[in-house]
């Protein structure tokens, strides 16, 4: 395929159209979070309000792209290299934009550090993918284990900023960022080595 035949794919296949949605919408973030307490044009709602309703929803959509292209039969290779990208988009325009605590901020940029090593290490995979056949690094369990544990750490800090600093389900207090960012590190750590081995020394996804 070359590359029109994979940007046709891009519109044509709607479950892409979920992917770009969380591109695009990411950016929104950053005014609502920076500006928080601010009601939204006008209304009742704060603009933090408006923001953790953005990213639910922005969230669904990692959710629905995978899901539909797997129910539909529309997986497609420029999905499948968009999806990272735009869940790395997503996740450090909300952790950078409600801003990282003091105290969990090298462990947070040690994960940031790894996560664009990552990026970089997706496209010497897609490269491969392209002049030598299969090759392409996919998904693993590491990267999936890494972002639902940035969700939960960016979504610890959005309550926080909105006021919201307990939330306990069986007991359990979800609204903790510490333990999230600790265990998306360990996740991240797995991820890198085993895209690693799948794109230099396996050479398969």
């Amino acid at each position: 395929m070359g590359v029109r035949d994979h940007l046709r794919d891009l519109y044509r296949k709607f479950p892409n159209w979920f992917t770009l949605a969380r591109i695009a919408g990411s950016p929104l973030l950053i005014p609502l979070l920076m500006t928080r307490q601010e009601l939204f044009l006008g209304t009742s709602f704060r603009n933090i309000d408006i923001a953790f309703v953005l990213c639910i929803v922005l969230g669904l959509t990692d959710l629905l792209d995978g899901l539909c292209a797997r129910i539909f039969n529309q997986k497609t290779l420029i999905g499948a290299a968009l999806d990272p990208v735009a869940d790395k988009i997503y996740i450090w325009t909300t952790i950078f934009a409600v801003g990282i605590p003091a105290d969990h901020f090298t462990w947070t940029i040690f994960v940031f550090a790894v996560d664009v090593s990552l990026l970089i290490l997706g496209v010497a995979g897609l490269l491969i993918y392209l002049t030598e056949g299969p090759g392409m690094v996919g998904a693993n369990i590491g990267g999936k284990g890494k972002f639902i544990s940035l969700c939960m750490f960016a979504g610890s800090l959005v309550l926080i900023a909105a006021g919201i600093t307990s939330v306990k389900v069986f007991g359990v207090e979800l609204v903790n960022p510490g333990p999230y960012i600790h265990v998306a590190a360990v996740f991240a750590i797995g991820s890198i080595v085993g895209h690693f081995y799948s794109a230099f020394l396996n050479r398969k996804a």
